[in-house]
């Protein structure tokens, strides 16, 4: 079974490539394992899900209904506001589409989410989405402290 490889070199940024196909299963294990980097990480993080490699074919109502079951469970979830943000690298016009249309069945969310065809773009957005969540949280933390 193919699975979801993440790639933490550039931790607080992730990068997720993710094979031709697979199993709802590995759906279930890709998302598991979000909801751990996430709930394990001190600061905030950015998700490059990098979906060229999927064939689009091989994605059925199946697979589109546990992803947007799961993006609502992560959504809900105690340590959503450690997402800095989602990009979707994608191939073409078409795969963005389905990306779309995944992300419409699940609802909004409150990360920001970029889809791009071009990887050094991506990178760049997802760092700078971090660095404005750290400052977020940096100015969430002097007006409590002002408020003593």
């Amino acid at each position: 079974m193919e699975r979801v490889v993440f790639e933490l070199e550039r931790f607080p940024l992730v990068v997720l490539r993710f094979p031709p196909s697979g199993p709802e299963q590995a759906i279930h294990e890709w998302h598991d394992e979000v909801e751990r980097i996430l709930a394990a990480s001190e600061e905030p993080v950015a998700l490059v899900h990098d979906l060229r490699p999927l064939e689009l074919r091989a994605v059925t109502a199946a697979h589109r209904a546990v992803v947007a079951e799961r993006t609502r469970r992560l959504r809900a979830s105690c340590f959503v506001h450690r997402y800095a943000a989602d990009v979707r690298l994608v191939s073409n016009a078409l795969v963005a589409g389905a990306a779309s249309a995944v992300s419409w069945l699940a609802g909004g969310v409150s990360w920001p989410q970029l889809t791009t065809t071009n990887e050094p773009e991506a990178l760049r957005w997802a760092e700078a989405r971090i660095l404005d969540r750290k400052a977020e949280w940096a100015a969430k933390a002097v007006a409590s402290n002002g408020r003593r």
